[in-house]
């Protein structure tokens, strides 16, 4: 359970295998911890968050508020960096205004050419925005568990992180949570002028569930494929085997490859096609994919390598994984081939935002992330794939116990100003 695994983490996950042991002497050897309801499975996760967070950091303005989306209205909350000279409160100490959310007008409708309402020219010094989506296995978490996370982003990547209260399962299904996703990102880009952002530098970012649904915004909102040219460059990344503590900030050049698993399959062609970004709104400039999910498949027929060889690794075991994924796709295999599922399976990724992909060498969703770098690759995107080894799902979460957690949003915010410069 804890081999390989880098030695805070370890320690940390001890309690989960004297926890195992207790369970073997009671049930039996090979015994298997029930999974907790639903509920009881969302307490956990925000006190997880809480516990193994770090301290939350100082940023100039934290603020609450309802977007009235084309797709319904969505809870957010925008976080502006110490460094932004819009914020109301720049240099004071912040707050979570939680007690009321103020609300933020409808964007007008994006297809109309003519007069859209919509507000996307910068102010000269409007900062670069990055729309977060949180983990959590489509079915738990909030804008709260994810608070320290946005923090660091924010101050990492010297941008205005956006992040979104999307819909859970299993009170709404798939695909209510790519729905929104994709509509308030819409929203934000074309409420660029309210917001004090520049509608020209917006990227995506989620780690897991909302890596996945990072991963479909990127798709659904990407220019007009046609007008992209075809490639076969293989992923620029760092190498699997480079120490965790360290990151390239030069670009591994084409040919310089991941030490790719084995017997990773191929996506499937669904027939569903991506509609491009409505064309006045600005491209996105980047999606940034934390350990994301993205072959649904694999939670009716697993088949990757790491689902095998990370199978019983805390916090989330291919067990867990794969429950999370059923659920969410309602326990219909046949919704795990949409592309607003599995990302992977997209017909069609040309044109799509330059990512940043960061994978853990011990997480069940390991090779999710390596298969759709090379996806990615082949399309002509360009990609940046850096692998954690020894570290588990989850490890950005956990500032207050990994001392890597820091370079991991260095390496975020670093990449994200070079997309956004």
């Amino acid at each position: 359970m804890l081999s390989h695994m880098h030695p805070q983490l370890a320690a940390f996950f001890q309690y989960r295998v004297e926890q195992q042991k207790l369970l073997e002497q009671l049930d039996g050897p090979g015994a298997v911890m029930p999974m907790p309801d639903l509920k009881g499975l969302r307490a956990w996760y925000k006190m997880f968050g809480q516990r193994v967070g770090g301290p939350v950091l100082e940023v100039a303005e934290v603020r609450d508020f309802v977007a009235d989306t084309d797709e319904r209205p969505l809870h957010m909350r925008l976080y502006r960096p110490l460094t932004d000279p819009h914020s109301s409160n720049a240099g004071t100490h912040s707050g979570i205004h939680t007690g009321t959310r103020s609300s933020l007008p409808a964007a007008a409708p994006q297809n109309d050419h003519t007069d859209t309402g919509t507000d996307t020219h910068p102010t000269e010094t409007a900062p670069p925005c990055l729309v977060y989506f949180h983990g959590g296995g489509w079915s738990m978490g909030d804008l709260d568990t994810h608070d320290r996370v946005c923090r660091r982003l924010a101050l990492a990547a010297h941008a205005v992180v956006i992040s979104v209260d999307y819909a859970l399962s299993p009170e709404l299904p798939w695909p209510q949570a790519a729905h929104d996703a994709i509509a308030a990102t819409r929203w934000i880009q074309a409420s660029a002028g309210s917001l004090a952002i520049d509608a020209h530098r917006v990227g995506v970012a989620g780690d897991s569930a909302g890596g996945n649904l990072a991963a479909i915004v990127a798709l659904a909102l990407r220019p007009a494929a046609d007008d992209q040219p075809q490639s076969d460059d293989q992923a620029r990344t760092d190498s699997q085997h480079r120490p965790a503590n360290r990151h390239r900030t030069d670009r591994p050049s084409p040919g310089n490859g991941h030490a790719q698993p084995e017997n990773l399959p191929p996506p499937d062609s669904p027939p569903q096609s991506q509609s491009p970004q409505p064309e006045n709104l600005p491209p996105l400039v980047a999606q940034l994919l934390v350990y994301p999910a993205t072959d649904l498949r694999s939670g009716f027929d697993p088949h990757y390598p790491s689902l095998t060889d990370n199978a019983d690794r805390p916090p989330l075991s291919t067990a867990q994984m794969r429950e999370h994924m059923r659920h969410y796709l309602d326990d219909q295999p046949e919704h795990a081939h949409h592309w607003q599922a599995s990302p992977l399976l997209a017909n069609d990724h040309r044109g799509a935002a330059p990512a940043l992909i960061i994978t853990a060498g011990l997480d069940p969703l390991r090779d999710d992330g390596i298969a759709y770098a090379q996806t990615l690759s082949r399309a002509g995107v360009d990609v940046l794939l850096r692998n954690y080894a020894g570290h588990t799902h989850g490890f950005v979460e956990m500032a207050g116990v990994l001392d890597t957690v820091p370079d991991a949003f260095a390496l975020m915010g670093q990449w994200f100003r070079q997309q956004a410069a």
